[in-house]
C-alpha cells in the first residue's frame, strides 16, 4: 500500500507544473482518496471533472 501511495507522489512531482494544473489537481484527489481510502471522494471528482454522474449512479444502483 504505501509502495504504491509513493509511486502516486512520485507521479504528484512530476506533474506539478503550471502548464499542467489540472492534471496536478487531479492527481491530488487521486492521491488522497487513494492513500486515505476515499473511494466516494474520488467518485465525485471524476463526476465533477468529466461528467458521467449518470454512469456513477447507475452502477451504484445496479451493485
Amino acid at each position: 500500500m504505501e509502495a504504491r501511495c509513493a509511486f502516486w507522489l512520485r507521479l504528484l512531482r512530476r506533474t506539478n507544473s503550471r502548464r499542467n494544473q489540472i492534471g496536478f489537481w487531479v492527481v491530488v484527489m487521486v492521491v488522497l482518496g487513494y492513500c486515505s481510502g476515499f473511494w466516494v471522494a474520488i467518485m465525485v471528482v471524476l463526476g465533477c471533472c468529466f461528467e458521467f454522474w449518470v454512469a456513477v449512479l447507475g452502477s451504484g444502483l445496479l451493485f
